[in-house]
């Protein structure tokens, strides 16, 4: 157990230095294990963790899809972190994601070095997604920005799709395109998307340039759409060897009406959709998947306050992904 409290406390360490402030250590530290089980599987976490991470690396380019998560986005946030403790967290070629889950993208795209950047934007409190955004906002730095950078550069690809609205059309932007630019205005940009990513009534007017776009909106998802809305990593346009979608909240039966209309929707066209229109035309491609979703009884608890009930989802979460829980292979 001493092996298992070192780690513990690395990343209280970590949040410290990451937000250079002594309170962040006090904000979320990963918790001991509590059942047998739990234990088992962080002691084999500890001895398997370099060789699974040999294997995902092997195992060729990975995506990620976060769906529109909405106040369950801090379940993504502790399953990432979990799956980190396991060792087989791929370093993601192409990320993708949908308003909320916008929060912790560009640190999930970065890979578990930012980690602690994400336990502090979704487990310190705070009374609304707003108060999410402002922190996740406040995380984008010319720092953060020359990291985007320069895994842009390297070939990386992160996109953020905003849902339509009255005041808005369903839009698109490169994160990495808008960083590899520079400079306060860049940082600027990437802060407004992610506070538009969290309120429908906001617009962020996209570019004319690689960085901004606006999306063929998707009517049949909007009517009977599956679940929570999900942007495809083919947006990427480079060659994928496996991809992995986290879905916030329970999978939703299939919509027999969606279905029938989803025939007559070109699939060329970037859309915010349903996983399961990833699921198809990833099966015409050969390309595999996996996917995370809770099951119906991982629930906000609606009587505690959104700042506890976020920090205890994402705790929650972190606990079953280090177990290895959560994750089903898409046939």
């Amino acid at each position: 157990m001493v092996g298992l409290r070192i780690r513990a406390g690395a990343l209280a360490i970590a949040l410290v230095a990451v937000n250079g402030d002594a309170r962040a250590a006090t904000c979320w530290t990963p918790p001991e294990p509590q059942t047998v089980a739990e234990t088992a599987a962080a002691l084999s976490n500890s001895v398997n963790r370099a060789a699974r991470a040999r294997d995902a690396r092997a195992a060729g380019p990975a995506a990620l899809m976060l769906t529109a998560g909405g106040q369950r986005t801090p379940y993504a946030a502790g399953f990432l972190l979990g799956w980190t403790e396991t060792g087989a967290r791929p370093d993601f070629a192409v990320v993708t994601a949908v308003d909320d889950s916008a929060l912790i993208a560009p640190f999930v795209f970065l890979g578990p070095g930012e980690d602690a950047t994400m336990a502090q934007i979704v487990a310190c409190g705070g009374d609304n997604m707003k108060a999410l955004a402002e922190r996740a906002a406040a995380a984008i730095n010319s720092a953060l920005l020359d990291k985007l950078a320069a895994k842009h550069k390297a070939g990386g690809r992160l996109y953020i799709a905003l849902t339509g609205s009255a005041a808005r059309p369903d839009t698109m932007w490169n994160i990495g395109g808008i960083a590899a630019g520079g400079g306060p205005k860049a940082v600027r940009r990437i802060q407004a998307i992610l506070r538009a990513s969290v309120n429908l009534g906001t617009a962020v007017e996209a570019a004319s340039d690689v960085a901004g776009a606006e999306l063929a909106e998707n009517r049949p998802f909007r009517q009977f759409g599956l679940g929570e809305g999900v942007l495809t990593y083919a947006v990427a346009d480079m060659p994928i060897a496996r991809y992995y979608i986290i879905h916030s909240s329970p999978l939703p039966e299939q919509s027999p009406e969606y279905l029938k209309t989803r025939v007559g929707v070109s699939a060329g066209k970037p859309q915010i959709a349903a996983v399961d229109d990833v699921l198809w035309a990833s099966r015409a491609a050969g390309v595999k998947g996996r996917i995370a979703f809770p099951d119906r009884r991982t629930q906000l608890a609606p009587e505690t306050a959104f700042g506890d009930a976020a920090k205890q989802l994402f705790h929650d979460t972190f606990r079953r992904a280090r177990m290895g829980q959560d994750m089903r292979t898409l046939r």
